[in-house]
């Protein structure tokens, strides 16, 4: 299994300086769940920075653990959170409000954690059906005839 344990400073440049560091798990999943991962983590980031303020003297917190069937990933701030029964579709016309309902959609499960202490976590889960898994057992029995 691969480990990504990462402590990142907010503000604007989270976002992108997470892309950087995803890079890592590149070899450890298929190409498709890669996309995805760096997407939907991309989007959590940003509703960190965006909806519960995160700037640049706070700290977000990532953790991401790929096996060849799954990966998990959760995002973790400070922020207040959010109630996540109270879902909407955005319109078509709305450009934002759009990373939970894809993350709903590209996900496998999801979920949101309020942690005692404080913060907020969102996590995923992602099936890897496409991921390399080593090689094919060969049948290496012999008949003679």
């Amino acid at each position: 299994m691969q480990q990504l344990d990462i402590e990142l400073q907010g503000g604007f440049k989270a976002a992108s300086e997470v892309r950087h560091l995803l890079a890592d798990l590149k070899p450890h999943v298929s190409q498709q769940v890669y996309d995805d991962l760096v997407f939907m983590i991309n989007e959590l980031v940003t509703n960190s920075v965006r909806h519960a303020r995160i700037g640049a003297s706070g700290k977000i917190v990532l953790s991401v653990q790929a096996d060849p069937k799954l990966v998990r990933a959760e995002v973790r701030d400070d922020g207040p959170g959010f109630d996540e029964s109270v879902r909407r579709d955005p319109g078509l016309d709305e450009g934002s409000g759009w990373g939970l309902y894809l993350i709903e959609k590209m996900a496998d499960r999801w979920g949101v954690t309020r942690h005692k202490g404080g913060g907020t976590s969102v996590w995923f889960e992602m099936e890897d059906p496409g991921a390399v898994r080593g090689p094919t057992p060969t049948n290496t029995a012999s008949s003679e005839t």
